[in-house]
Parts: C-alpha cells; structure tokens; sequence
C-alpha cells in the first residue's frame, strides 16, 4: 500500500528504512531516495517510527511476559 503519493512509497520500503534505524522522519524520506513534498504522510511514518520503536523495547521477562525495557 502506499504510503506517500509524491513520491511513490510503500509501507514495505518505508518499515525496510525506519528498521535501518533512521532517526526522524526526512532521515527514512532519504534512505528511500525521496524527500518530503506535500508532507501528508509524514505523521503516519511518524507513528510507523514510533511502533518500530515500541515493538523494538519490548522484551520477554524469562516468565513468558512481555515487559518494557
């Protein structure tokens, strides 16, 4: 699906840029060869950062528990 019309990209090939680890939101724009134009969709790969982020701190407690780190 995508994601920003501009610049034709994809929820895939956006989570492949925030799973690099880029930092903010222009940085995932660049990894993926593109630059924000319009800005529509710069907020929802703002929340795809931040569940990356939340999915990524998540981890088992030894009990079968999810906990935050």
């Amino acid at each position: 699906m995508f994601i920003c019309i501009c610049n034709a990209l994809s929820d895939s090939e956006l989570k492949d840029a925030i799973a690099q680890g880029h930092g903010s939101v222009d940085d995932v724009y660049r990894a993926c060869g593109a630059e924000r134009q319009c800005g529509c969709c710069a907020e929802n790969i703002a929340e795809m950062m931040r569940e990356h982020r939340d999915d990524n701190w998540a981890i088992p407690d030894g009990e079968g528990r999810v906990v935050a780190a």
